[in-house]
């Protein structure tokens, strides 16, 4: 079945299982279990981000990184934040971050406005189609966000919101050459 253009769901839930075990059957260190989680944590990723793009393009937004960052201006104060700022929310680099509030400026959705304390820091800020477009958007996104994890209870949602925080410490530990033992 098809999730998105680029994504397909397969019947094989034993593959990452199996790829595991090739690594394990390669490379006698190896940790399998490790190995099939980071396997379906990226696996799980793609689908989310491919129902994210679905769900943002049905709604007239070219991208869901763009999203991301009208989210990020939607819900921080009077509508308006500072390029350094965005950027830290939405965990992307600068050069990045011009490069799609760019693109959004040619859509309306945002503006940049020089600063009224330090004329040399300017803001983006949301326009009023941009402002349109979120009323519409965050709502429909949450309701995705809902819909993913509608099967969860209460105690899963918890502990899952755990053991990726975990994952994630890790994981940014490893990429400083601080390996947890």
């Amino acid at each position: 079945m098809t999730i998105g253009s680029d994504i397909r769901d397969t019947t094989r839930l034993d593959a990452p299982a199996t790829l595991a075990q090739r690594y394990l059957e390669e490379f006698s260190w190896v940790d399998p279990s490790a190995v099939e989680i980071c396997i379906r944590m990226d696996a799980g990723s793609i689908a989310h981000k491919a129902s994210l793009r679905r769900t943002v393009q049905s709604l007239g937004l070219e991208s869901s990184t763009g999203y991301s960052v009208l989210r990020s201006l939607y819900f921080s104060p009077q509508h308006r934040m500072n390029q350094s700022e965005i950027g830290i929310d939405v965990q992307m680099a600068s050069a990045s971050i011009t490069y799609l509030i760019d693109s959004l400026e040619k859509e309306q959705l945002v503006r940049r406005e020089v600063g009224p304390v330090d004329r040399r820091m300017k803001s983006i800020v949301l326009t009023p189609r941009g402002e349109e477009l979120c009323q519409i958007l965050i709502p429909a996104i949450a309701d995705l966000m809902n819909r993913t994890l509608a099967g969860f209870t209460e105690e899963e949602k918890s502990t899952f919101i755990s053991l990726l925080e975990r994952f994630r410490q890790s994981a940014l530990a490893t990429m400083k050459g601080e390996d947890e033992a």
